[in-house]
């Protein structure tokens, strides 16, 4: 992935590229709230009635697309996610380089 960092700015060469990064992001964010999940001994189901009793409108199949890393997955679902698991303390991302990866 070709990308270019300045001034807290982060561009992309094309639309392909950013697709690529978003794609690659939300599974990233996936695996953070299932982290969370399993760490509180929660199902999906039981998370869902979780978010329900909290005046959170989320289904099972939302945090099942979002866990998974579903690229369509909306950041208002996300948050309704984090929300109902009492928030998620830090997600950190390391951008790194691959071999042979376009530059």
């Amino acid at each position: 992935m070709s990308k270019k960092i300045e001034n807290d700015r982060l561009t992309f060469p094309n639309k392909n590229e950013f697709k690529l990064f978003i794609n690659r992001f939300s599974i990233l964010k996936g695996q953070a709230l299932f982290k969370r999940r399993i760490e509180l001994g929660l199902t999906q189901h039981e998370l869902a009635g979780r978010a329900r009793l909290m005046g959170i409108p989320l289904s099972q199949p939302a945090i099942s697309s979002a866990e998974s890393g579903y690229a369509r997955t909306t950041n208002l679902t996300l948050d309704k996610i984090a929300e109902a698991l009492g928030g998620i303390e830090e997600l950190t991302i390391t951008f790194r380089e691959v071999p042979g990866e376009r530059k």
